[in-house]
């Protein structure tokens, strides 16, 4: 009798730990790499739940490692909700432990308690510019919301008090705040389409109400609807010829958009391996300026801040190279030997150059994941791009935020082009 009240209660422990091991919404089931936990949220489940169903499905660094399963959205996912959920002992007791802020004061409230979550900066004095407020959508979370991604910001330079400031995110559309990021608001919505992909912000160095915007992301999991403007200042929005649907294929994103600093009829627009060149103030986009290998991605461009028939440009890829031209695009020289001479090949590289030094050209290069020795790599050329000196490297930057790798180097360019001449 013992025996089999003893195996009947190990089975009955058996059966509750299976069961608990599948935890879930049964809806979701295989699904949950479709962004399952925003769904769950949108369905009223709270923090714990959600995290303990996650913690199932990534137990397994195969899962984690299988780029279709979406570990590292999750992962944004959370460090943007971790510090935004009622966790305390008194809410607890109001019922209310695992629960989303969804309002401005507990927003605020959170992130003044945790202005830098990083375990080594605990005095740094970075301040959250919002937004304070979660985006709804028809009374819900927006179906992308909560991933924490800014993708490009733009200061509107032409306001003097540079109170104006534009933020796109790869799923949130294009946001503006004219008083320094105490208010936002989003500015893309009235298009209808909700949780726009925005790439690229460019303000007209001709009229800063003139904005072009590149949308979808290159790695194409939200397409985007080609190139939009502007020209009041985000007030209302138009398409340019360059226009596709939510359903295209990624290679018909767009990774940055530039007006030409002196010719107002000239847009670029950057897009997989090509460069495409409007003549016409965006009518047509019928000229590639540039074609790349297919294995490559554009990065980023930049002009010469005084000779503008110079431009650079860089890539990603399996062998991501840097170009430069001499005549605005009509020629093209590969230059990247002049920094990398290893034989260990980059997989992303991108420039940066500083008015007040403009032959200077930074540059910073990631070696693929496999290789760990000096993977982070800054330079600076004096000459164009001509020859090169090693500023720094390092085997992995030492930052508290998710995935460094492009970030890090992106904001070490853009603050080493601020004193380029002494560095």
């Amino acid at each position: 009798m013992k025996k089999t009240s003893l195996l009947l209660t190990g089975t009955f422990f058996l059966l509750i730990n299976l069961l608990y091991a599948q935890e879930g919404p049964p809806t979701f089931g295989s699904t949950f790499a479709e962004y399952g936990w925003v769904k769950m949220q949108q369905e009223g489940y709270d923090y714990e739940t959600i995290t303990r169903y996650a913690r199932n499905f990534y137990s397994d660094t195969l899962t984690q490692n299988d780029s279709t399963k979406k570990f590292k959205h999750y992962l944004r996912w959370l460090s943007y909700w971790m510090n935004r959920v009622y966790s305390t002992d008194a809410e607890l007791e109001n019922g209310k432990k695992g629960l989303f802020y969804h309002n401005a004061v507990a927003l605020n409230n959170s992130i003044g308690q945790n202005p830098c979550p990083g375990s080594n900066h605990p005095d740094s004095d970075w301040e959250s510019w919002g937004f304070d407020t979660q985006p709804l959508l028809n009374g819900q979370i927006s179906g992308w919301g909560g991933m924490g991604i800014m993708w490009t910001v733009k200061v509107d330079t032409a306001d003097h008090n540079l109170q104006t400031l534009y933020a796109g995110s790869p799923l949130g559309g294009v946001w503006k705040t004219t008083d320094q990021g105490l208010n936002w608001t989003n500015v893309t919505d009235v298009m209808g389409v909700p949780g726009l992909s925005i790439s690229h912000i460019a303000i007209s160095p001709h009229d800063n109400q003139h904005i072009l915007v590149g949308t979808g992301q290159y790695w194409g999991t939200a397409p985007g609807i080609g190139i939009i403007e502007s020209k009041d200042g985000g007030n209302t929005w138009t398409t340019t010829g360059f226009t596709n649907t939510q359903a295209n294929s990624k290679n018909q994103n767009v990774m940055e958009v530039h007006f030409h600093p002196k010719d107002t009829s000239k847009y670029f627009a950057l897009m997989d391996n090509k460069i495409l060149l409007s003549l016409d103030r965006g009518a047509t986009w019928d000229s590639v300026l540039f074609n790349a290998p297919n294995s490559l991605n554009m990065e980023t461009m930049k002009f010469h801040p005084t000779n503008l028939d110079t431009i650079y440009v860089s890539s990603r890829g399996s062998d991501a190279r840097l170009y430069r031209t001499f005549n605005g695009g009509s020629n093209w020289t590969d230059i990247t030997n002049n920094f990398n001479t290893g034989a260990i090949a980059d997989h992303f590289i991108t420039i940066d150059v500083s008015p007040t030094d403009p032959d200077a050209l930074w540059v910073g290069m990631i070696k693929k994941e496999n290789q760990s020795s000096d993977r982070y790599r800054v330079y600076k050329s004096f000459d164009l791009g001509n020859t090169s000196v090693q500023r720094y490297a390092v085997s992995s930057p030492s930052l508290d935020i998710q995935s460094p790798n492009k970030t890090f180097l992106r904001f070490l360019l853009q603050i080493l082009t601020l004193f380029s001449q002494e560095a």
